[in-house]
């Protein structure tokens, strides 16, 4: 589906660019939004305009549960928030239309060099920043260098997104060069989120160590490029956005954006249904369950979607964790696999709206899913098979022993995980039948990469953890690059570092020809999955649901709204 016409867009750096891969925590599914405040004021505000003049104001209201933590891209952490951002700032590229298409965004186009280690953009002339200034290649050129040389600290969190960049030269207001130390198989789709910022505004906060960028702040008067400016911001509740009329693209019938916060997902579907909002974003089969049929008897249009969220459980395979060492042996790891009833957690926790899960990259990632990995049974019998021929023997509560130890662990459970403690109640329930005692406890996201990481970001404590993930993109490197050596302390929920598998890593990323690629990245998935490190749980189909008002929504594995389009907003126009 997505194959070599994507070239991705989330990358990390290789084994031994550390620091590098201290990846944003974007696309956690973390934390639930909260109650709006004076809500029906703010919806109001979100409102439609009058008409004025010739041209007609339309506004597109949408709903979330997830809130929107920062506007601010050096530290944000929601995936709703990265939409926005995207939104207010320009971007080299794009990947547009179902099939994520790379495209020019600021840049009118480029040209790769034959080693491919150089590309040039000539970028639009009639970009403007929102207060008048002429976007120019020394913007880009500034937010490329800067992340570059703060990547091991300040901009952490995006460096990913320039991994390989040696330096960005301005030749002219029109014409940048970026020059790489080697080839970088999806390098245009990985500049497709950096989004440009203008450099007369954010030099000084981006002086010294960059600790500036961190704090800089979100208000109506920041200064933005993209098809959007921000008109109210209300952290974690609301984020109206107006047209940018100096915005370089096509233009929009959508002359103001707002994104509201719901408490819980029957309050915004209600809202849905009352039409006080249009649309809904991140929508979770959980949420909407047996009532998507409801749905569509209220006028509201509900479309579904092989989607990017998976449900992941994570063991702690750090070779030097100080209690359940039982867990660092793979064949404990492959028995407890083989006690979780996937099909039953697709049934109950998604309504048969997903499908059990089995290699780390997904099936709505095309070619690049390995569909020869399928997913481990539920087989008590086997498991049990394979713990007693451990000697790991029952107790008189009937939970086994290893290393003079109950076989009883303290699962993590990220309280945002929709469905989450359902899930568990689900493996637990298989692990009893195997001797294995489960006590859930349920955590914000902070508090769960504490508790992952835990002490001190040392992996010493931690032994199992259940957390779903968003990736940045369709491309198979969004979620390859989570279990590098390099990415313990981000991603890596696992602290797996396996230097045959960074190995290949490397080779992939700096693979060109797609089939030759493509082969890499099914080594790269066999070996994880027989590592069962990780286990997937399920793949979790993606939904939209919006009202007659509008049309022209895209729907994608993402949902209607992402942060790598420019036509999921540009196409919506009133019904």
């Amino acid at each position: 589906m997505f194959d070599d016409r994507t070239r991705g867009v989330a990358e990390t750096a290789s084994p031994g660019d550390k620091g590098i891969t201290r990846r944003a925590m974007l696309f956690r599914l973390g934390a639930g939004g909260l109650a709006v405040a004076g809500l029906p004021a703010l919806l109001t505000a979100c409102g439609e305009g009058s008409g004025s003049g010739e041209a007609k104001k339309h506004t597109l209201r949408i709903g979330l549960t997830s809130e929107m933590d920062s506007l601010n891209p050096f530290v944000q952490q929601s995936a709703a928030a990265v939409i926005a951002t995207h939104l207010m700032f320009p971007t080299l590229t794009r990947q547009e239309g179902s099939e994520f298409t790379l495209t020019p965004d600021l840049a009118e186009r480029y040209a790769v060099s034959d080693d491919g280690k150089k590309i040039t953009f000539t970028l639009r002339t009639n970009g403007k920043w929102s207060d008048a200034k002429p976007i120019t290649a020394e913007d880009v050129e500034f937010t490329i260098n800067t992340l570059v040389r703060l990547k091991s600290s300040a901009a952490a969190l995006l460096a990913q997104y320039v991994v390989g960049i040696t330096e960005a030269v301005a030749e002219d207001a029109k014409t940048l060069v970026v020059t790489y130390s080697k080839p970088i198989a999806n390098a245009l789709a990985l500049l497709s989120r950096v989004v440009i910022l203008p450099k007369h505004v954010w030099t000084a906060p981006a002086a010294g160590d960059g600790a500036g960028l961190k704090s800089f702040t979100f208000n109506e008067k920041v200064v933005c490029g993209g098809q959007f400016v921000l008109e109210k911001y209300t952290p974690k509740q609301i984020v109206l956005l107006k047209e940018h009329r100096d915005w370089y693209g096509a233009k929009q019938s959508i002359t103001t954006l707002g994104f509201l916060t719901f408490g819980s997902p029957d309050a915004m579907l209600k809202a849905l249904e009352t039409s006080q909002i249009d649309a809904v974003a991140l929508l979770s089969p959980s949420a909407v369950g047996a009532g998507v049929d409801k749905l569509r008897t209220k006028n509201i249009k509900v479309e579904q979607a092989p989607g990017f969220v998976m449900n992941n459980l994570y063991f702690n395979v750090n070779p030097k964790k100080t209690k359940h060492r039982e867990l660092l042996d793979p064949k404990v790891r492959k028995a407890l696999s083989l006690a979780i009833d996937r099909e039953r957690i697709v049934k109950v926790v998604l309504f048969e709206m997903g499908r059990p899960g089995s290699s780390l990259v997904y099936p709505a990632m095309g070619d690049w899913h390995d569909s020869s990995i399928t997913p481990d049974p539920f087989d008590v019998a086997a498991a049990n098979s394979i713990l007693d021929d451990l000697g790991y023997k029952r107790g008189p509560d009937g939970i086994r022993i290893a290393n003079s130890e109950p076989m009883s662990y303290t699962v993590n459970l990220a309280s945002g995980l929709a469905g989450g403690s359902r899930i568990v109640q689900i493996i637990s329930s298989g692990w009893e039948q195997v001797g294995v005692k489960v006590t859930s406890r349920t955590l914000d996201a902070s508090a769960m990469i504490d508790a992952i990481s835990a002490p001190d970001g040392k992996y010493l404590t931690n032994d199992v953890a259940v957390w779903g993930f968003l990736p940045a993109s369709p491309d198979p490197s969004a979620v390859l690059d989570h279990f590098i050596t390099d990415s313990i302390g981000g991603f890596n929920n696992c602290h797996y570092s396996d230097p045959e598998y960074d190995r290949l890593y490397v080779e992939q990323n700096a693979t060109l020809d797609a089939a030759a690629r493509r082969e890499k990245v099914y080594q790269m998935q066999r070996r994880f999955f027989d590592a069962r490190a990780m286990l997937a749980l399920c793949y979790v189909d993606a939904l939209s649901a919006s009202g007659s008002k509008f049309t022209g929504y895209h729907m994608s594995g993402f949902g209607p709204f992402n942060a790598i389009s420019r036509d999921q907003f540009t196409d919506i126009r009133p019904a």
